[in-house]
């Protein structure tokens, strides 16, 4: 096995430092690039791999990351351990302690199908805070200051929607995964400042785990697992306001995608007592950055859903790590994969097929205001460079 994953290895072209605390972004954007091709050599993604193969993944990916001096796993420092945040697998002393939500929205799960779900809101206008990519074990400057700007909102908004890879490298193992406290229940806060559902899909890294963990989490009664929802790997959301009228969001695995799955989103989006829809997925389509738009066969089929209806208006994910907006086809193309991880440094591509509306090579978060009655979306990027420091507010309204 070693020998394989040298010969794998070797392909890669791995950049090597003796310098355990010089982490470039283009290093780590290179290791993540060199790890999907260890994912795609030892077929992790497929469900029926077995454990020999996925243990030979794991030790592949322990050896990548020496090649580039990328820690798997973090210490918290003693500034984060002081302000609570990356206490390991130690809930904060808070823990889900009663609160209010801030939320105007109850959300309630269909008595019948596990995968549809309701959310009733005591007015036309909702607010909600998209991040993706943002799973890191440890915090930097640019990661806390994303997290604050989120905790600042908490306020004003009805829930979060994560467009995955919610936790690195390998996803969790388990729900008793000590990511569950270290990057996300503590990190930011959940229960205490955060009160409001966090909407999560699967990433590309979280399958490199157990899939299924996070969705058993969000059934569970560990903390903070009231506001993780993750019902299944496809799941849908009537977002009804008080006037009456909705508006739906559809939540897909981008990793793996089934014809049924297929069948199931194309009835989703076709809903016509819906106003409009909103798609998620963790993979992107297009991409101004440097990976470019995506060729691959389920995304295009994922596409070609979203183009046939006149009610998807928007698709939100991740996977590069910046910030951006494209639009095509009447739908816009909201990027935002610079919740956590190093920031993508490549050459933008001239090539994508999109219009260029937005690029923001850095770390951030979006917000999104929906107002059903005058049928509007208002987008605003937040940006942050790597020390931490706000860049700009960058706004954007459609009218559907």
């Amino acid at each position: 096995m070693q020998a394989l994953s040298a010969n794998v290895l070797a392909q890669t072209s791995p950049l090597v430092s003796t310098n355990a605390s010089d982490i470039s972004s283009d290093r780590v954007e290179g290791f993540d690039r060199a790890v999907e091709k260890l994912a795609a050599f030892f077929r992790v993604l497929d469900p029926s791999v077995t454990e020999d193969k996925r243990a030979g993944f794991e030790r592949a990916v322990e050896e990548l990351a020496v090649a580039y001096n990328v820690p798997l796993m973090a210490t918290p420092t003693a500034a984060e351990v002081a302000m609570g945040g990356d206490k390991l697998n130690t809930p904060s002393v808070e823990a889900d302690k009663p609160a209010l939500l801030a939320s105007k929205c109850t959300l309630a799960a269909n008595a019948t199908n596990t995968q549809l779900l309701n959310m009733n809101c005591t007015s036309d206008k909702i607010r909600f805070v998209g991040i993706g990519d943002w799973g890191e074990k440890s915090t930097t400057a640019a990661t806390n200051a994303v997290r604050d700007g989120i905790l600042a909102e908490s306020a004003n908004i009805d829930f979060v929607a994560s467009a995955g890879d919610n936790f690195y490298t390998f996803g969790v193992s388990s729900t008793n995964d000590a990511q569950w406290t270290n990057s996300w229940y503590n990190r930011y806060s959940i229960g205490t400042k955060l009160t409001v559902p966090w909407f999560s899909i699967l990433g590309n890294h979280d399958h490199y785990g157990s899939a299924n963990a996070q969705i058993d989490f969000s059934k569970s009664t560990k903390p903070g697992a009231k506001y993780w929802i993750m019902p299944d790997e496809f799941y849908s959301v009537d977002v009804t306001g008080v006037s009456g009228k909705k508006f739906k969001m559809v939540f897909t695995d981008t990793i793996t995608v089934a014809a049924n799955d297929l069948t199931w989103v194309t009835a989703q989006v076709q809903d016509a007592s819906a106003e409009f829809a909103i798609a998620f997925g963790h993979y992107h389509i297009f991409s101004q950055g440097g990976r470019g738009d995506n060729a691959d066969s389920n995304m295009q089929k994922l596409n070609s859903i979203w183009k046939a209806s006149p009610k998807v208006k928007a698709y939100i994910c991740g996977h590069e790590h910046d910030m951006q907006l494209l639009r095509a086809n009447g739908i816009d193309y909201s990027l935002i994969g610079g919740g956590g991880r190093a920031i993508d440094f490549g050459e933008p591509s001239p090539g994508t097929k999109a219009e260029k509306v937005y690029y923001a090579r850095n770390y951030g978060y979006a917000v999104y205001e929906i107002d059903l009655a005058a049928r509007t979306m208002i987008t605003t990027y937040n940006i942050y460079n790597k020390s931490g420091a706000k860049v700009e507010s960058k706004v954007f309204t459609r009218t559907y």
